[in-house]
C-alpha cells in the first residue's frame, strides 16, 4: 500500500514538472501579453475555489479590470487562456480558419453535436445545410406567427399593470412559445406547469454551466456527477429533455397523419424552399446527414440559448428604456407615425420603418450584451499584434468589456444613446467594435431572426404599456453564465399606454 502511495505521488510530482516546464516554453510566446496574480501549478484558477456563482463571475471581471490592456494570459490549471477586448485582435481570432472550434464549456450545454459545440469539420456542412431555416422566405413567413404570439405576450403582462411583477419570467415563457411555433413549426403541447418547470430547468442548467466553467476539474461528466451539484442537476435536466422529446415525437406525430392523408409536406416545403427550423434537421436526419441524436441537440441549442438570448434582449431593452423615458417616447413616436392603432400586426414594410426601434435595440444589446463572452479553441498558433496565441489555446472574447469600452465609443459610454447606430456614425468604428451576435464566419445563425422577433415583440408591447422603474443604469446587476441573466428583483412597472 505504502509503495502504492508513493508511486502515485512521483508520478504526480513527474506530471508537475512536465506541466511546469512546458507553461515556460508556452510563455516565450507571450511575453507581451498582460497577465494578472496567479499561482504555481493551479494558476488563476485558484482564485476561484469556494467562490459563489456571483463571486465567481466578480472575479473573473476583476481579473480583466487588472491589466491596463488585453490579451491577457492566464492559465487554469493545465490550460491556457487568452482573453482579448480590442477589436483588431478580435477581428483577428473570430476571421481565421484557425480559430473555428469551440472549446469543451460549450458542451456543458448538453449539445455537444450541435452547431453551437461542434468542432469545425462537422460545424461546416451542419450550419450550410441550415442557413435555410433563416432564409428571407422563411423571415416572412414568422412575422404573422410573432405578431399573434407577442399580441398573446401583451395579454398575459395585464396582471402586473399598476404594479411590479415577473415580467422576465413572462417573456421568457411566450419566447419559448414563439420559438415553438416558428423554429419548430407547431404549438407546443405543454402545459403552463410545465412551461414554468422547463424555465426553472433551463436556469438551474445555465448556472451549474458557470459553475463548472472555472472549476476546470469538473469539465469531465463523470467528475461532475459525483458531486452535490450534479446530483442536483439530473431531476431538472431529465425534464428538459423529456420537453425537448416530446416535442420532437408532437412534430413526427403531426407528419405521420399528413403523410397518410396522402401529404408530404417535408417534400413540399423542401421544394419551395421553405422549411422551418426542426423541419431542415428532419429532412436531414431521414437523408442520414445527421443522426436522430444530433437533431435533438440542435433543437436544445434553440430552447436553451435561443430562447434564453431572446427573452434577455426584450427585457433588457424595455428596461433601458424604463430608465431612459426620452427615448421611450421617441420611440412610441415613431411608432404613431407607422401604426394607426395600437392592434394593427406589424408587417414586413413595417420592419423597415422602425429605424429608431431598430437603433434602440442595437443600444441595449451593445450595454446589455445577451451573450457577454464568447470563447474559441485555437487548432494553430494565431498571430496577433503583440504576440502569438499558442495552439490548443482557449479565446475568450469579453464583449461587455468591449461594448463599453470607452476609446471606442467615447467618454459616456455607459450612457444610453440610439444614436450611435446611425450609419454616418458606425462608419466610424472598426468592423469588429460590436459584436452581440458574434462575428466572422460562425456567428449566430439566428441574428436576422432574433431582430426581426425582437422588433415585433417590442412594437405590440409598447403600443400597449409604458414602463417606468426606479432603477438607474449603474442600479442594474446582472449574473453571467452563457447567457447573461438580470437579478434585480421586478423593476419593471407597466401601465397602460393611450396609443
Amino acid at each position: 500500500m505504502i509503495h502504492a502511495i508513493i508511486l502515485v505521488l512521483i508520478i504526480l510530482c513527474i506530471f508537475i514538472i512536465y506541466e511546469e516546464i512546458r507553461k515556460w516554453f508556452i510563455s516565450k510566446k507571450l511575453r507581451n501579453f498582460k497577465s494578472p496574480k496567479q499561482a504555481p501549478i493551479l494558476g488563476a484558477a485558484i482564485r476561484f475555489i469556494g467562490k459563489t456563482n456571483d463571486e465567481l463571475i466578480e472575479t473573473f471581471l476583476n481579473i480583466f479590470d487588472e491589466v491596463e490592456s488585453t490579451p491577457l494570459q492566464m492559465w487554469l490549471g493545465p490550460m491556457l487562456t487568452i482573453g482579448i477586448s480590442q477589436p483588431e485582435d478580435i477581428e483577428t481570432v473570430l476571421k481565421s480558419e484557425d480559430c473555428l472550434n469551440k472549446p469543451y464549456l460549450y458542451e456543458l450545454l448538453k449539445c455537444k453535436t450541435s452547431i453551437l459545440a461542434t468542432d469545425k469539420e462537422i460545424w461546416k456542412p451542419h450550419r450550410r445545410a441550415l442557413n435555410s431555416a433563416f432564409n428571407v422566405k422563411m423571415l416572412q413567413n414568422y412575422v404573422p406567427i410573432i405578431n399573434d404570439l407577442s399580441r398573446q405576450m401583451v395579454k398575459k403582462m395585464e396582471p402586473f399593470l399598476g404594479e411590479r411583477g415577473d415580467l422576465y419570467r413572462t417573456i421568457f415563457i411566450a419566447q419559448t412559445e414563439l420559438v415553438g411555433r416558428t423554429l419548430f413549426g407547431s404549438k407546443l403541447q405543454i402545459t403552463s406547469e410545465r412551461l414554468s418547470s422547463l424555465f426553472n430547468s433551463l436556469k438551474l442548467v445555465m448556472n451549474n454551466v458557470q459553475y463548472r466553467i472555472l472549476r476546470f476539474w469538473l469539465r469531465w461528466d463523470f467528475v461532475f456527477n459525483l458531486t452535490k451539484v450534479g446530483r442536483e442537476e439530473q431531476i431538472p435536466l431529465r425534464k428538459l429533455i423529456e420537453t425537448i422529446d416530446q416535442i420532437y415525437e408532437h412534430k413526427v406525430k403531426e407528419l405521420d397523419t399528413l403523410k397518410s392523408q396522402g401529404i408530404d409536406h417535408l417534400t413540399k416545403v423542401a421544394e419551395q424552399n421553405a422549411t422551418n427550423f426542426l423541419e431542415r434537421c428532419l429532412i436531414l436526419e431521414q437523408d442520414g446527414i445527421i443522426s436522430h441524436e444530433n437533431v435533438h441537440d440542435q433543437m436544445r441549442v434553440m430552447i436553451v440559448a435561443g430562447i434564453d438570448t431572446s427573452s434577455t434582449t426584450v427585457y433588457a431593452t424595455l428596461l433601458l428604456l424604463a430608465i431612459n423615458q426620452k427615448h421611450q417616447d421617441l420611440v412610441v413616436k415613431e411608432l404613431r407615425s407607422i401604426f394607426d392603432t395600437a392592434d394593427c400586426d406589424v408587417t414586413q414594410d413595417h420592419l423597415g420603418s422602425m429605424q429608431y426601434l431598430d437603433r434602440v435595440i442595437k443600444e441595449a444589446l451593445r450595454l446589455i450584451p445577451p451573450i457577454p463572452f464568447i470563447a474559441r479553441k485555437t487548432s494553430a498558433d494565431i498571430q496577433l499584434a503583440k504576440g502569438i496565441i499558442p495552439q490548443d489555446s482557449m479565446v475568450f472574447i469579453h464583449i461587455m468589456k468591449l461594448h463599453r469600452n470607452p476609446t471606442i465609443w467615447g467618454k459616456n459610454a455607459l450612457e444610453f444613446d440610439p444614436d450611435r447606430f446611425l450609419p454616418e456614425n458606425v462608419a466610424k468604428r472598426p468592423p469588429f467594435s460590436y459584436i452581440p451576435f458574434s462575428g466572422g464566419a460562425r456567428n449566430c445563425i439566428g441574428m436576422k431572426y432574433g431582430m426581426i422577433s425582437a422588433k415585433i415583440v417590442l412594437a405590440n408591447i409598447l403600443r400597449r404599456y409604458k414602463f417606468t422603474t426606479d432603477l438607474k443604469f449603474e442600479d442594474i446587476r446582472a449574473r453571467v453564465h452563457i447567457v447573461l441573466e438580470l437579478t434585480n428583483e421586478n423593476p419593471l412597472r407597466i401601465d397602460k399606454r393611450n396609443f
